[in-house]
């Protein structure tokens, strides 16, 4: 373990890359997490340490883990495990699995699948033919990415949370005010959250 200031720079290092990596900017952070200005800052400068629960929502909200934003950079790859992961081509049930694909970040202790993307309605960020790669989860974030089941077909919405309660929003352009409140819907199973687009083309 190294001392304070060792901490803060490498935890500073690290967030300025996966926020780069994620396309976020301290904006995305303070408006999405409702951080203050102000600390947000003084964590990306390295002039504060976070604490272990902010460091576990800052992961959560870049798709990465706790390890991703507290070890040095150069440590990152020797915990990666090569693996492949079952590969879905249609959003439909789970018996659709046709084939599988290796990523490189897999985590020996997490489970994850892809899913091909069959239509251009989606949020700009996804194209027809994108293969995203899925990590199952128990429960979500603000601003995630979740893969969830509803009335047996597969959708990928953005996570809202209010006070106590979480909205799945829409990506599909032709239906901006289709936003369900998960409490709300018995049918729906989380699948989990995007953790990394693929694009083979």
């Amino acid at each position: 373990m190294g001392t304070k200031e060792e901490l803060r720079k490498t935890f500073s290092a690290n967030l300025i890359y996966y926020m780069n990596l994620a396309n976020k900017t301290q904006a995305d952070i303070i408006r999405d997490l409702k951080y203050g200005s102000g600390i947000v800052s003084e964590w990306v400068n390295g002039k504060k340490y976070p604490r272990i629960d902010k460091i576990q929502a800052l992961a959560d909200y870049l798709n990465i883990h706790k390890y991703q934003l507290i070890e040095p950079l150069s440590l990152h790859k020797q915990r990666k495990v090569n693996s492949k992961i079952p590969l879905y081509k249609r959003f439909l049930i789970e018996e659709e699995k046709v084939d599988y694909i290796v990523y490189d970040n897999k985590q020996s202790n997490h489970e994850y699948f892809a899913l091909t993307i069959t239509n251009n309605t989606l949020h700009p960020e996804f194209h027809k033919n994108d293969v995203v790669i899925v990590e199952r989860v128990d429960k979500l974030s603000n601003g995630q990415i979740a893969v969830i089941k509803l009335k047996r077909k597969i959708q990928v919405r953005k996570v809202k949370t209010k006070k106590k309660q979480i909205f799945l929003e829409t990506l599909l352009q032709n239906k901006k005010d289709d936003t369900i409140e998960i409490q709300s819907l018995d049918e729906i199973e989380i699948l989990g959250v995007i953790k990394e687009l693929k694009r083979f083309y």
